[in-house]
C-alpha cells in the first residue's frame, strides 16, 4: 500500500493546529509535573529508610509510598515526550503535501503510548495510595509529618 496525501480542508487543518497547541501545553504540564515528582521523590526518600527502624511495617509502607513518586515523575516525563512526538507528527502532516497517512499513523502510535503510560500512571498512583493507607493504619504517628522533622525546633507545637 502506498502512502498518500489526505486532503484536509482549511477548517480541518485549523482544528489540527489547535490540537497541536493543546498538545504542547499538555507536554509542558507533564514536564513540570515530572520535575516536581522527581524532586519531591528524591527528597522524600532521604528520611524514608530511617523510619523503618522506628516502626518496621509502617516504615516499609512509607518507604514504598515515597518510592512511587520518582516512578510517577519518570512516567510523566515519558508521557511529555510522547505528546511532543505526536504533536510533531501531526504538525508534519498539515505542513506537508505527501505521506499524510504515515504521519497520522505515527501520531496515533505515539498517542497510544501516551495513553498506555497514563494508565500506568494511574496504577502507580493507586499503589501509592494503598501504601499511604497502610502507613495511616500501621504508623498513624507518621501521617501529616515528615519523619525526623521536629516542629518544636521552629516554635511550633511539640
Amino acid at each position: 500500500m502506498s502512502v498518500a496525501r489526505i486532503p484536509f480542508t482549511t477548517e480541518e487543518e485549523s482544528m489540527i493546529s489547535t490540537l497541536n497547541g493543546w498538545m504542547l501545553f499538555l507536554a509542558i504540564v507533564h514536564f513540570i509535573g515530572a520535575a516536581f515528582f522527581l524532586l519531591c521523590g528524591c527528597f522524600a526518600m532521604l528520611p524514608a529508610f530511617a523510619v523503618i527502624g522506628n516502626n518496621p511495617l509502617g516504615g516499609v509502607a512509607y518507604t514504598l509510598q515515597m518510592f512511587t513518586l520518582p516512578i510517577l515523575g519518570a512516567l510523566m516525563l515519558a508521557e511529555g515526550v510522547f505528546a511532543l512526538q505526536a504533536r510533531g507528527a501531526l504538525d508534519a502532516m498539515i505542513s506537508s503535501d505527501s505521506a499524510d497517512q504515515q504521519h497520522l499513523s505515527t501520531a496515533f502510535a505515539k498517542l497510544k503510548l501516551f495513553f498506555m503510560l497514563e494508565l500506568g500512571w494511574f496504577a502507580v498512583s493507586a499503589i501509592g495510595g494503598v501504601f499511604g493507607l497502610l502507613v495511616s493504619v500501621f504508623a498513624p504517628e507518621m501521617v501529616g509529618q515528615t519523619p525526623g522533622f521536629d516542629p518544636s525546633q521552629f516554635g511550633g507545637a511539640p
